[in-house]
């Protein structure tokens, strides 16, 4: 998988404008008996998807392996959005020729707010309002799909006085006399003060988010798992899960099935494929695939007079493999024990699509020879029709 993986992350770097992130996972240190803090940094492109990468730290440094190329490569220069996390702005630093332009997350300021309006609610309320009322401009965009354009343009007439508002309110609170350094609502004021600056790109530019939210909703999934696993074999271990997590999750936001990509990937990778050949095994080409395969008709449960009808067609083969894939679909609506017969020299392995498995009652997953005669024993007693040529005798010594 590390071809693809390094294909993924190129891809990335390419790009102009990455969601970051990190999240904190436990691993062992083997001789020890304890486990070390390591990390997850989490690249997010709304193209080219998610990317897991592993550390021990999260050092500024960390952030090379990803972003700086090499002589084949150029390195990432334009925009950058994550929270707060000083490593990110040492990056940029140690990189002024790049030209790296960082965007801040809305949602980390809106957050320190919350966490802290207890100490002071007048504050805290009349900042999430001005908050919320640039959020109320995303979502209308959002619900209507706008252009970036369209976007641009409603961020400059209609959020732009909100954010100009915040920004003027947080720097002129921050001087209350009542509030010290060490109050949660002063942190959160002096956070807004140095992070609101770098939401300026999205006035420039309607296709940058105002938040990190969807770097977020990727690291989520593993914190889920967290809570079951605990922590991480070791260090190298955790690299690999990074990988793994990569494919996944790219395979999840599709809401597509995981493991029926890497069965479908692994059986590919052992013809060692060249370089050219790697594009079309990248998890958003697969999707693009499955989903011309997977476009079946969605209406009720088929009747018995069409079931019929349509059933005598396939016998005659008078219906092309989108009429077979649909007529397995709407039988399997309304018939749980069905077993779909499938004219396989149309359809390869790689293209059966992940419904049409289930709908198929038969498991061939434990012994391919046990399904098989399970499949042949209910055709015969269905008496589904048969090839003149079809040999009983010789189909029996497999049972």
């Amino acid at each position: 998988m590390l071809p693809l993986y390094k294909l993924i992350a190129a891809r990335i770097c390419q790009s102009d404008y990455i969601k970051i992130d990190e999240t904190p996972v436990r691993c062992l240190e083997p001789g020890t008996g304890k486990t070390a803090s390591g990390y997850f940094w989490v690249y997010h492109h709304d193209e080219h998807g998610v990317l897991f990468d592993w550390h021990k730290s999260r050092a500024n440094t960390c952030l090379d392996d990803i972003l700086i190329g090499n002589d084949e490569e150029p390195s990432f220069d334009d925009y950058l959005q994550s929270d707060g996390l000083r490593a990110y702005r040492a990056f940029i630093n140690r990189y002024p020729e790049l030209c790296i332009i960082p965007v801040s997350c809305l949602t980390h300021i809106a957050r320190k707010f919350k966490e802290s309006r207890h100490e002071h609610p007048r504050i805290a309320a009349r900042s999430l309002l001005l908050i919320g009322s640039i959020y109320q401009v995303e979502k209308r965009m959002d619900l209507q799909n706008a252009h970036p354009l369209d976007r641009q343009r409603a961020r400059w007439l209609e959020s732009r006085k909100s954010y100009d508002h915040l920004l003027k309110l947080t720097r002129r609170l921050i001087r209350f006399r009542g509030l010290t350094r060490t109050t949660g609502i002063y942190k959160a004021l002096a956070y807004a003060i140095e992070q609101l600056p770098h939401l300026e790109p999205c006035f420039l530019n309607g296709q940058i988010k105002f938040d990190n939210n969807l770097t977020e909703n990727a690291i989520r999934p593993t914190k889920l798992g967290h809570k079951n696993w605990m922590f991480i074999g070791g260090e190298h271990t955790g690299w690999r899960s990074a990988v793994i997590y990569t494919f996944a999750e790219q395979i999840r936001r599709h809401k597509a099935d995981p493991f029926a990509y890497f069965e479908w990937v692994f059986e590919k990778l052992m013809h060692n494929p060249g370089r050219e050949e790697l594009e079309a095994l990248l998890p958003v080409n697969w999707i693009k695939t499955r989903s011309a395969a997977n476009r079946l008709i969605e209406i009720p449960a088929a009747s018995e007079p069409e079931m019929q009808a349509l059933s005598q067609k396939c016998e005659r083969g008078s219906v092309d493999l989108t009429q077979e894939l649909a007529l397995a679909k709407r039988v399997g609506k309304g018939r749980e024990d069905f077993v779909i017969p499938l004219k396989i020299d149309d359809l390869t392995s790689d293209e059966t699509t992940i419904e049409l498995t289930r709908l198929n009652s038969t498991d061939f997953r434990g012994a391919s020879v046990g399904g098989l005669a399970k499949l042949l024993e209910k055709l015969e007693k269905d008496g589904a029709p048969k090839d003149p040529r079809f040999n009983a005798a010789a189909v029996a010594t497999w049972w």
